[in-house]
């Protein structure tokens, strides 16, 4: 198989199908592996200090890496050969968390060791999460885009927010170390997995490592500069991201305080917004089908302006079930319809650098966003962070009304081809 960028006719039908099966299946395993952990580190965090800054910390360990080095990333993917990288990556993360599974059935781990296993495994996802797009790209026709990164989607949110987490708990119950070892044990199979797609994944026209990082930094920022298209999608990302964290910050605060719900429901309401995703995730491929990558994004800008209005001026918790499910919906839409039109438009041996620009801007946004939506709900109240984003997502729709068009889309992918 060939690394470069295949239609419809390059990859023979079953070969393109078995070599997304495997990264699907090593997906969906890892993450939820990913989702116990997720439940477990905080866990622990909490029964080692009671320090709301320690556990934090945690938390912060974890997104620093994609601010570090979500750039340097997209330089080491658009070097290497991706699928080989990804094994390495997960060798490496099995090789962290089976470490971290000693140590704390040994009673040996502190919150230090967990912030720096935090980190590692960070550092990890950049580079796995900027390697698997070029992957799927590599693997799937084009027409095809949006069913695979729907499915990952899909395999993510069920792994992510509903089997893992609720998994993680109960392990962690039993004994603090099980959790960890099992998602030890995730990514090696992972791993494995990812041992079966056939043939050489190295970027096309790849120069190798001849050229600086910086070098290699600055080429990829300059071709998504001078791309209005995907310039454009970039922009909202961040702009989408910060709207979204801001509400989200404070939504276990306004679960509980403003609909006086009990604590419980807070899960409750997270699981039934990840079902909207889920969905989504599962009906996307199908949607712009018909009605074209353009209109399904503009669509869910517009959807998710209207579910964050609609939490931000109610007192009713269905109400407020349904729109949140509404909003991921439309969220998991627009990230999988952006990804597959970037996937389709930048020239493989640049896929990693561009993604990793959108990667930092889908984690740098929410960042932001969270601490704009604490300091928002601290002087005008819970509401105003779900309200603050009405405006931003209708800005955002009015700009992409001016970019994304179907005709743009589809020169886009003409000029990577």
């Amino acid at each position: 198989m060939s690394a470069k960028h295949p239609s419809a006719g390059d990859v023979p039908l079953g070969e393109t199908r078995s070599g997304y099966r495997y990264l699907l299946a090593s997906a969906s395993i890892s993450n939820i592996g990913d989702g116990v952990r997720f439940a477990a580190l905080p866990l622990m965090a909490q029964s080692l200090t009671s320090s709301p800054l320690g556990v934090a910390a945690l938390v912060f360990s974890s997104g620093l890496p994609w601010l570090l080095f979500s750039l340097v990333s997209g330089v080491v993917v658009d070097r290497a050969d991706r699928r080989k990288l990804m094994i390495l990556v997960n060798l490496v993360r099995c090789s962290v968390m089976v470490g971290l599974a000693l140590l704390a059935a040994m009673g040996l781990a502190n919150l230090v060791m967990l912030c720096l296993a935090a980190f590692v495994l960070g550092i990890g996802e950049t580079l796995f999460d900027t390697a698997a797009p070029a992957i799927v790209r590599a693997t799937v026709a084009v027409d095809d885009l949006e069913r695979a990164n729907g499915y990952l989607a899909t395999g993510e949110t069920v792994g992510n927010q509903l089997a893992g987490p609720a998994l993680g708990g109960v392990l962690f119950a039993v004994a603090v170390a099980l959790p960890f070892a099992l998602d030890a044990a995730t990514f090696l199979i992972a791993a494995v997995l990812l041992l079966g797609p056939r043939g050489s994944f190295r970027p096309a026209g790849s120069r190798g490592p001849s050229t600086s990082v910086r070098t290699d930094i600055r080429e990829g920022l300059s071709w998504l500069r001078g791309h209005r298209l995907l310039r454009t999608l970039a922009v909202i990302t961040l702009a989408v991201g910060i709207a979204d964290a801001a509400w989200f910050a404070v939504l276990v605060l306004f679960v509980v305080r403003l609909l006086d719900l009990p604590d419980a429901a807070y899960g409750i309401m997270v699981g039934i917004g990840a079902l909207g995703g889920i969905i989504a995730g599962l009906l996307v491929g199908r949607i712009t089908t018909r009605t074209g990558q353009g209109p399904c994004l503009l669509v869910a800008l517009g959807l998710a302006a209207v579910a964050q209005l609609a939490i931000g001026l109610s007192a009713d918790a269905v109400v407020v079930a349904l729109m949140l499910s509404l909003s991921a919906f439309a969220l998991t839409a627009w990230n999988v319809v952006v990804t597959s039109i970037a996937q389709a438009s930048v020239p493989d041996h640049l896929i990693g650098r561009v993604m990793s620009v959108f990667r930092l801007a889908s984690v740098g946004g929410p960042a932001l966003g969270a601490i704009i939506g604490g300091v928002v709900a601290e002087f005008f109240g819970l509401r105003a962070p779900f309200l603050l984003g009405v405006p931003i997502l209708v800005a955002a729709a009015c700009l992409g009304s001016r970019v994304i068009r179907r005709d743009e889309i589809a020169l886009a992918r003409e000029a990577a081809a």
